[in-house]
């Protein structure tokens, strides 16, 4: 799981926003985009505190929901972004068209893509993320350092590219590996 939070907890002590996973045993590893993380088997943390603008990848042994209470984070909040890859926080309560929300990003992004392998390339205008949504963490590749403030307007509302079935490749499931793949061309 890639996930965010868009409200600020009182106490954002990692463990205290994770105790409900760790008392029933089905959190494994939590890890933020710097490659540090926290193991409850072990106790071992690196990553400190939960830290609002960050989105972070989890690995549970089965499905929860995340149920944590504070105050609600502007979605006009900004959050730095460095030059090479990030794993950041979607604040918006409502989905938005992953072109409109990056807009005001656009020259300095790379890529981005989300927990499914989906992902938006503005230099080709492909994108199949289609909306971003609350909850979810995403990954920039970033060509140099920029704020990112999710937009509201901006961006356009053509659909993305069309998806056409593959002729000549099938589609394939999701696994734990991290690649994206954009064919270009004429067959």
């Amino acid at each position: 799981n890639q996930v965010s939070i868009n409200i600020e907890p009182e106490n954002l002590d990692i463990t205290h926003i994770l105790r409900r996973f760790i008392a029933d045993d089905v959190l494994t590893l939590i890890k933020d985009g710097r490659g540090r993380f926290y193991n409850p088997q072990t106790g071992f943390n690196n990553i400190g505190d939960w830290n609002t603008a960050n989105g972070y990848q989890m690995y549970l042994t089965e499905a929860r929901t995340l149920d944590v209470s504070g105050r609600i984070i502007p979605i006009d909040r900004p959050i730095e972004l460095e030059e090479g890859w990030n794993l950041k926080a979607y604040y918006p309560w409502h989905p938005i068209d992953v072109k409109r929300a990056l807009a005001g990003i656009v020259e300095q992004l790379h890529i981005v893509k989300d927990g499914y392998g989906n992902f938006y390339l503005p230099e080709f205008d492909f994108r199949n993320i289609g909306d971003m949504t609350e909850g979810n963490g995403y990954q920039y590749k970033m060509n140099e350092a920029a704020e990112l403030i999710y937009q509201m307007n901006g961006g356009d509302n053509q659909s993305p590219h069309v998806i056409k079935q593959p002729e000549f490749f099938t589609n394939v499931n999701t696994t734990e590996l991290n690649m994206s793949v954009l064919i270009m061309g004429d067959p």
